[in-house]
């Protein structure tokens, strides 16, 4: 009871930590960051495969194995799976806590450089995806054609892979942005065999035509004493309707030109998925957090841009239709109600003892008001170092049945560090509830 003597004697240090806890903890809540789960997930890489017409059977003997048996040997790899499907394999690696999320997308990278060569020929260029938290969406926008305007799908897609895409981008919090659905626009040629036959032209001709001309190509660079000048040939069209001025061949006859062979038309490629948002056909729109950024910044930063979108684009109708907010604020709200139980339950357990000393008024009502607040901001900076605490154990290498081993083997958020800590904590003011009981000045 040394330590109560003292305080009586000179309480000012103890008040100011007490105060200095209290300041500390409020600062903590307000700046506390919010996400739906702690990155607690290993690091994981994605390599995705394409190769046109291939059978299963063919992407696993020629593709999958090759770069799986690869990707085996990097340094820290946990576990390597995929799967092999017609025209598409998925290798996906796991690393170790310890290896970041760039170091491995990197290491990934440097090996399909070796295996590259060993792939077959035809393959498109491989895919490498990083998965963790942050991959997955905070947010859904669904955006539909508006009441009144004659926008179709395919219109408001064009708009939602450029400018809408790049809008979005700009925000602050926001790292990536994903368009989702069908009605991706296309140019349509629909070519006539019959005329084909009739101008003496082929298939080939047509495919040849298209895809030399539809370009632009540098012709070379003029220096002058009034400075530089680029010449090019300018092929590359910007209206579908231009197509139909190629020329596919020359006859005796005449010009031979796209618009006596085929017909141009803007339409949409053939549907590979769906999307449909708050019950109709729509384009999604995923918005997807930073790394190291945090779920609620990103959703308001989008939020907030949404009005000046629908103003920018009135034929569109912007709607929310997945959002992690609603399931945050309900946990915060949990969270505060618990908080708030667990300041009526010290405050009744500290008070009902004394209930003889405040009938005789020497209840020390100072040092109850000053104990609670310290209990109360110490709970706050908990809730808020909750997170850096699962981090660390995350990193922490515990053996099998070990104390620690469920903790890191469990995916869900881990709450069991908090009620442990403020535990502890009760204990550690233990010794200072006597203050309570023994006013400054009392003889007892």
């Amino acid at each position: 009871m040394k330590f109560v003597e003292r305080y009586i004697k000179k309480p000012h240090l103890v008040l100011s930590v007490v105060l200095l806890l209290a300041v500390v903890g409020i600062i903590g809540y307000c700046r506390m960051p919010f996400n739906l789960f702690p990155d607690t997930d290993r690091p994981q890489i994605s390599v995705i495969t394409v190769m046109p017409g291939a059978a299963s059977n063919d992407v696993e003997s020629d593709i999958t194995r090759t770069i799986e048996k690869e990707v085996s040997t990097i340094d820290m790899v946990r576990r390597v799976t995929s799967t092999s499907k017609d025209e598409v394999s998925v290798v996906t690696a796991e690393f170790e806590y310890d290896k970041g999320l760039d170091a491995a997308a990197t290491d990934v990278a440097n090996a399909l450089s070796k295996v590259t060569a060993r792939l077959p020929q035809g393959i498109r260029p491989p895919q490498i995806f990083k998965i963790s938290q942050a991959t997955q969406p905070t947010m859904t926008l669904s955006l539909t054609p508006a009441s009144g305007y004659p926008a179709d799908l395919r219109k408001i897609r064009e708009l939602a892979d450029n400018p809408i895409k790049e809008e979005l981008l700009r925000l602050p919090d926001v790292a990536n942005v994903e368009v989702f659905g069908s009605n991706q626009p296309e140019v349509v040629v629909s070519i006539d065999p019959d005329r084909l036959d009739r101008f003496g032209v082929s298939m080939g001709d047509v495919l040849g035509t298209l895809a030399a001309q539809n370009q632009n190509i540098p012709q070379g660079l003029i220096i002058r004493k009034e400075g530089q000048y680029l010449f090019k040939t300018a092929g590359e069209v910007r209206k579908p309707e231009e197509l139909n001025e190629f020329v596919i061949a020359r006859k005796e006859g005449g010009t031979v030109h796209l618009r006596d062979v085929a017909r141009v038309r803007a339409g949409v490629q053939e549907p590979q998925s769906a999307y449909h948002g708050n019950g109709e056909e729509a384009i999604g729109i995923n918005i997807l957090r930073a790394q190291n950024g945090h779920t609620l910044d990103a959703i308001r930063s989008a939020e907030s841009d949404i009005p000046r979108l629908a103003r920018e684009y009135p034929f569109i109708h912007f709607a929310v239709s997945y959002t992690q907010k609603d399931l945050i604020d309900r946990s915060v709200e949990n969270m505060l109600g618990a908080l708030r139980e667990a300041i009526v339950i010290t405050m009744i357990v500290i008070f009902l003892p004394e209930t003889e000393r405040i009938a005789r008024q020497r209840f020390d009502w100072t040092n109850f008001v000053l104990l609670t607040v310290a209990l109360v901001s110490m709970q706050l900076m908990l809730d808020r170092g909750e997170r850096q605490i699962l981090r660390r154990i995350r990193d922490f290498r515990e053996p099998v049945g070990g104390p620690l081993y469920w903790i890191q083997g469990s995916r869900a958020p881990v709450s069991s560090p908090l009620p442990i800590a403020v535990y502890c904590l009760s204990s550690i003011f233990t010794p200072i509830t006597p203050i309570l009981t023994t006013p400054r000045g009392d003889s007892e």
